[in-house]
């Protein structure tokens, strides 16, 4: 039962943060999303979370000033976990 309730909690905090993005993106708010690229600590998030960060922003990367950096620091800390697919990243930079 335990497991089924971080199932669901993951699962509200992926929909929560797509919509959160979706509509900053809609808003022409594209600053707001980069000041949380900028601020997010990879280290405390799990590679689901940031793989849901680098999908969502994905369709405005070039109007990110902060994601290219986002996804190198991603691309380091997912490396240094020894249990995480290296190829996981493909097609999200």
């Amino acid at each position: 039962m335990e497991e089924k309730m971080e199932e669901i909690t993951l699962q509200r905090k992926l929909d929560v943060l797509y919509d959160a993005i979706d509509d900053s993106f809609k808003a022409g708010d594209f600053k707001s999303v980069d000041n949380l690229l900028k601020g997010i600590d990879v280290k405390k998030e799990s590679v689901t979370m940031l793989l849901a960060y680098l999908t969502a922003t994905l369709p405005a990367k070039w109007k990110l000033e902060h994601r290219k950096g986002f996804f190198e620091r991603v691309r380091q800390e997912i490396s240094s976990r020894p249990d995480s697919n290296k190829d996981i990243l493909s097609g999200l930079e």
